[in-house]
């Protein structure tokens, strides 16, 4: 291949004699590329010294360059005395630094995807498995578009110093530094709003509402953020039994009326203003059935590159596959977990799973559930960054008036918080249309 394609050295000097000539140049520069751009390890070094100079308030010139790299031992492996002098005596017009600012980028780009298709190349000639195959390319792909955010390290000053302006922030608007806000305050409380990487767990046993919860926390971030999208990965239930949960939660009109379309003037209305406000939210519903984990990953990784993405819900992980039949069950449930955080992580949003508890809450006299009955797998337990758990006393009950007394009220248990704290949180729970209001009651543990 040809080289200039791979970079361009005049490019690259032509930068660096500019902020030679005029230090204020660097600020302009440093928002389009970083030293990791540069393909010259001289010119890496030499805009170091640049930054390390204006970060201290020092001038950019000859002298100040050398005896900064000499301190630093690096004079000679940028090129020495007589380089730098070459440099800074170049005539590099200011106002075109911006272009060659381009031009290297650009030329790092290519640089850089050229090496994952090698490492993608690379990976296909020693798999078997197309699809795992097409993951990791998603997966390099995905890196590659990351490219302009990415720097070798975090830059540890840098944020130390975004943290105090959040600081700074918070304190100016009394609300504290906050994920995707949950829309109920006192779960904000607890868990700061649902963060970019983090893995979330919303467990319970059959019947006690998990998936119109978790429908209720989407309606709720929608409203209180700013227009999210949303991913919903529905395994078990058809988009269209979703919408009508949705039209309940939003209307108020009972599902049974919705599904049987007995409807009255006012439930018309009503249905069309829930319309029109779901129109607004940007939810990306997906509704496979035996969806894999890989699968899942690829779409949400499209979902990223093509709309961007704030938050990730699956209902429900138990019946999410690998393409490994050969494995058990417990530890198909554990890869699945890991691969769930990590793309948490790789993504930077969070994803919100529902889980299936087992049987042994039915057994005990106490039938709160707790994170031991976590289903096929202690991995949940320990990948989780959050794990709540549904519980509603009524269910449980034989005696009428228990149940009377007791109708509707669910306990959501935050049970692992790896950020926070844990409690209890009470809400009530109506039935018929799918809606989750919180009580002015918090225990907290």
């Amino acid at each position: 291949m040809d080289n200039s394609k791979l970079y361009s050295l005049e490019a690259e000097m032509a930068i660096l004699g500019a902020i030679f000539n005029d230090q204020k140049i660097l600020i302009e520069v440093n928002e389009i590329v970083n030293r990791q751009h540069f393909y010259d390890l001289k010119h890496q070094i030499i805009f170091d010294a640049f930054i390390r100079l204006n970060q201290q308030n020092k001038a950019i010139d000859l002298l100040t360059v050398v005896e900064d790299l000499k301190g630093q031992n690096l004079l000679d492996q940028a090129g020495g005395i007589n380089y730098l002098e070459q440099l800074s005596t170049s005539i590099s017009v200011a106002i075109n630094v911006a272009t060659y600012a381009d031009i290297v980028y650009e030329k790092f780009m290519i640089r850089q995807t050229i090496a994952k298709s090698r490492e993608i190349i690379e990976y296909a000639n020693n798999n078997n498995l197309g699809e795992d195959v097409i993951n990791f390319a998603e997966q390099k792909i995905l890196e590659i578009s990351k490219l302009l955010q990415s720097g070798e390290f975090v830059d540890w000053q840098n944020l130390i110093q975004e943290f105090k302006q959040d600081l700074q922030d918070s304190l100016q608007t009394n609300k504290g530094r906050t994920g995707l806000l949950t829309g109920y305050r006192q779960l904000d409380k607890y868990t700061n709003g649902f963060s970019g990487g983090e893995f979330i767990i919303l467990a319970a046993r059959p019947s006690m509402g998990k998936t119109a919860f978790a429908l209720n926390l989407m309606s709720q971030i929608a409203k209180k953020n700013d227009n999210p999208h949303i991913a919903f990965f529905s395994l078990e239930m058809p988009a269209n039994q979703i919408l009508m949960r949705f039209l309940a939660i939003e209307s108020g009109v009972p599902i049974s009326t919705i599904r049987r379309s007995e409807f009255q003037a006012q439930d018309i209305e009503s249905l069309k203003m829930a319309m029109d406000k779901l129109q607004q939210f940007n939810f990306h519903i997906d509704e496979t059935a035996g969806l894999r984990i890989n699968e899942l990953k690829s779409k949400a990784r499209k979902l990223k590159m093509e709309y961007g993405l704030d938050a990730i819900f699956i209902d429900y992980l138990q019946l999410i596959t690998t393409s490994n039949p050969n494995i058990g069950r417990v530890q198909e449930v554990s890869y699945i977990s890991r691969e769930l955080k990590a793309i948490a992580k790789e993504l930077e949003v969070p994803v919100i799973a529902l889980s299936q508890l087992s049987r042994e809450v039915e057994k005990r006299i106490n039938k709160k559930p707790q994170m031991s009955d976590l289903r096929d797998s202690g991995a949940i337990e320990q990948d989780a960054d959050i794990i709540m758990m549904l519980y509603r006393p009524e269910y449980y009950s034989n005696d009428t008036e228990v149940v009377v007394n007791y109708a509707g009220e669910t306990i959501v248990g935050i049970e692992k918080n790896r950020n926070g704290s844990t409690g209890d949180l009470e809400f009530t729970f109506n039935n018929e249309i799918n809606l989750f209001l919180p009580t002015d009651t918090t225990h907290q543990g």
